[in-house]
């Protein structure tokens, strides 16, 4: 009995297997950005990501090699130059303003 349950149990979840394309539509993406551990739906509409997703792995969550200062901001090379978000569009608007604690 308990084997049919498990089997039962088990089987649809298999089958409907969860993947990144059952909560983000990548046909609305301009363009995306793969950088190994996380990827960037990006929209050249509002010069912005529309989603982005990441990969993590537990060994390497919470250890001595956590990021101490958080680099600042880069424009995004592989993104079309008139696409690109540049830092100046963030300055005045509050956004890049460190106290949100």
């Amino acid at each position: 009995m308990k084997k049919l349950l498990v089997t039962t149990t088990l089987l649809p979840a298999l089958a409907f297997a969860v993947s990144i394309e059952d909560y983000i539509d990548t046909n609305k993406c301009d363009q995306i950005i793969d950088r190994q551990l996380y990827k960037i739906c990006y929209s050249y509409k509002n010069k912005g990501p529309l989603s982005g997703w990441v990969k993590l792995d537990g060994n390497n969550v919470n250890t001595s090699r956590d990021i101490k200062k958080r680099p600042r901001f880069y424009n995004e090379k592989t993104i079309p130059l008139k696409y690109r978000t540049k830092y100046k569009d963030y300055t005045g608007t509050g956004h890049l303003y460190n106290s949100t604690c």
